[in-house]
């Protein structure tokens, strides 16, 4: 079993946190930039939080969108 490092495992936790919170205040109607968030991102970090945005903009559904 492979360990993963303390560091890395609160970076995919971070990394969610912020995508996750991200689609929810666009949901919301906010006007948030993508780019303002990911700006300061390396690219493998920016691959990751896109990754997690196409998730949660998935998986978090208005009432209406499920229908």
């Amino acid at each position: 079993m492979k360990t993963v490092p303390p560091q890395q495992r609160s970076e995919k936790n971070d990394m969610d946190f912020l995508a996750r919170s991200f689609v929810m205040m666009e949901r919301s109607g906010r006007g948030i930039l993508e780019e303002a968030i990911t700006g300061n991102m390396t690219s493998p970090q920016q691959q990751r939080f896109a990754e997690r945005v196409a998730y949660w903009r998935q998986h978090l559904t208005l009432p209406e969108e499920a229908v």
